[in-house]
């Protein structure tokens, strides 16, 4: 979705009001933040 508005976003593409967002538990990210990083390294840095 484009930020700029000189520019249009791709066909299809919903408006902002129709896209579900996560909520975030950020004292539980905060908490985790160090396992986190370990497993999405571990994940993607093969």
């Amino acid at each position: 979705i484009p930020i700029r508005e000189d520019v249009s976003p791709p066909a299809g593409t919903p408006e902002l009001d129709k896209i579900k967002f996560l909520k975030v538990d950020w004292k539980w990210l905060r908490a985790n933040y160090a396992e986190i990083i370990r497993r999405f390294n571990q994940i993607f840095q093969r």
